[in-house]
């Protein structure tokens, strides 16, 4: 959804894409627009699992112009990504599909106001 967005944003990714690669391979950017850094977050099975698996994340600092790779592949927790369809385009073929997971989700008392990273692939137990 690079493409979609207002063209001072995109020219912000681009920046940081200048640092560190292509951010069209991350699964998500998440942009810091008052501590200018960027977040590229890498995922395992991102298009195809309801919850994926964080696999990398890389920040990129534009103000110090540094970067800084987070792998989230070691350690005894692993964090999951809730309500996925918060950052899929409108028209992705699997938005219906990741609402309806959502619902389910919402069912079991989660919450994308409150979930924050939310429970660990070791917590959840669908």
């Amino acid at each position: 959804m690079l493409d979609e967005l207002p063209a001072i944003l995109r020219v912000y990714v681009d920046c940081a894409a200048r640092l560190y690669g292509n951010p069209r391979e991350a699964d998500l950017i998440k942009i810091h627009l008052y501590s200018r850094k960027l977040t590229f977050h890498y995922y395992k099975d991102f298009e195809k699992s309801p919850l994926p698996e964080l696999l990398t994340r890389i920040k990129i600092d534009l103000k110090r112009l540094f970067v800084t790779v987070i792998d989230h592949t070691t350690g005894p927790e692993h964090q999951l990504l809730f309500f996925k369809e918060r950052f899929l385009a409108k028209d992705h073929p699997d938005r219906a599909k990741m609402e309806r997971f959502s619902d389910k989700l919402r069912k079991v008392g989660l919450r994308e106001e409150t979930i924050g990273y939310g429970p660990t692939k070791e917590q959840w137990k669908p």
